[in-house]
């Protein structure tokens, strides 16, 4: 009976442990989560404060008159006019895209602990 009462209050133990390596995982995907969401927030000032409002309408208005241009355009500029557009297009969703990234990481740590939680 006593050999019982060892064996439980082991298991028991080793439980714990278990739960509390997990519990820990779990806070430091959490605390790396916090990290990338200031980084995104930092991000977002930062594109608020250094990118110019204007900037953006300037290059939304360049790609329309390429995109005018490119209509009446001879086969050698409409190739020099796409590659103009791609680049002004890559300026402007350069942003966005560094916004995405910053959710997808937060995503996939996310789902890290879910993992973790379907493991209690």
């Amino acid at each position: 009976m006593i050999h019982d009462l060892d064996s439980f209050r082991h298991f028991l133990n080793k439980r714990i442990e278990d739960k509390s390596a997990l519990f820990k995982q779990k806070n430091d995907i959490h605390s790396e989560i916090k990290k990338i969401e200031q980084e995104k927030v930092e991000a977002i000032a930062y594109f608020n404060v250094n990118v110019d409002k204007e900037e953006q309408k300037n290059l939304k208005k360049q790609i329309n008159e390429l995109h005018e241009k490119l209509l009446n355009a001879t086969r050698t500029e409409a190739r020099i006019y796409h590659v103009n557009i791609t680049n002004l297009k890559r300026k402007k969703a350069s942003f966005e895209d560094e916004v995405l990234r910053f959710d997808d990481q937060i995503i996939k740590k996310q789902n890290k602990i879910d993992k973790i939680v379907e493991q209690y």
